[in-house]
């Protein structure tokens, strides 16, 4: 989102991706995205839910994160189709899904794109900032002993209410 302060050469960038589930979109939502002429978004989201997975030939997650899947096993014991589902992850992706975040909907970049895809002018054109290789890249480059640590730790740790939101920062603050 975009927004001019009146009065001043402020401008201000930022994003929104989610709201909470069940919450409608604020009307200011609907106007700027009617507004505008291009939308950037931070990468294609069918994109970047592929890339979730861990890419072809690395070990096995149970191996990569020793400490962190014994407490997944007895977390989904009971839902065999979860626990595979878990098994496929990449440990960024991994760390996030385990938490029980709280539940949210991504309407807001769903109504971008959406809109984007009428047939009446005026309608947004989509950008992206970057492809979803590249935002993984940094989660990549972080070793599983970190990662290891890092979802053991939110495991043990995130029991609260409400449920812990993301761990996105260990990617950028703990170097491997």
């Amino acid at each position: 989102m975009y927004f001019e302060i009146e009065a001043s050469s402020v401008r201000l960038g930022g994003t929104m991706h989610v709201v909470p589930k069940g919450r409608p979109l604020a009307h200011w939502v609907h106007d700027a995205i009617g507004w505008a002429r291009l939308i950037y978004l931070e990468h294609d989201k069918d994109e970047s839910d592929q890339s979730r997975y861990a890419p072809p030939g690395p070990q096995p997650l149970e191996r990569r994160l020793p400490r962190s899947w014994s407490r997944i096993e007895r977390k989904y014991q009971f839902d065999r189709v979860r626990l595979e589902h878990l098994r496929r992850l990449r440990p960024e992706t991994l760390a996030s899904d385990v938490l029980d975040l709280v539940p949210f909907d991504p309407g807001v970049e769903r109504l971008a794109i959406a809109r984007s895809k009428e047939t009446q002018p005026p309608r947004p054109r989509i950008e992206y900032l970057e492809t979803a290789a590249q935002s993984y890249a940094p989660a990549d480059g972080v070793s599983d002993t970190v990662w290891d640590d890092a979802v053991n730790w939110c495991q043990r740790r995130c029991n609260c209410d409400p449920p812990c939101v993301l761990i996105a920062e260990v990617k950028v603050t703990h170097p491997s």
